[in-house]
């Protein structure tokens, strides 16, 4: 039990690392932190919503397996991950 923590109360994060933190320093860390985790997950779904987008835009009643099987032969794996950075980007904080 801290001398200076209140009954009831949990420690700080500095208190409980026993440093000093800036409040600039750790809400740094907690964007990059936030900017790391949008760009992971927007990486992973990215190539589901290329689908998605292509079967919306599509003249004909197709399923997201024609959709993705029609956009690999014609256009390559990598075609999944078309603007992928503009996505990425437009995301991080």
């Amino acid at each position: 039990h801290h001398e200076s923590q209140k009954p009831g109360k949990l420690p700080s994060l500095n208190a409980a690392l026993g440093k000093k933190t800036s409040s600039v320093v750790f809400a740094l860390k907690n964007g990059l932190a936030s900017g790391l985790a949008s760009a992971c997950s927007k990486s992973i779904l990215h190539p589901f919503d290329v689908v998605k987008t292509l079967q919306q835009n599509s003249v004909k009643k197709l399923t997201m397996a024609e959709v993705f099987l029609d956009l690999i032969s014609r256009s390559g794996p990598l075609a999944l991950f078309a603007a992928r950075l503009v996505s990425i980007v437009g995301s991080v904080p």
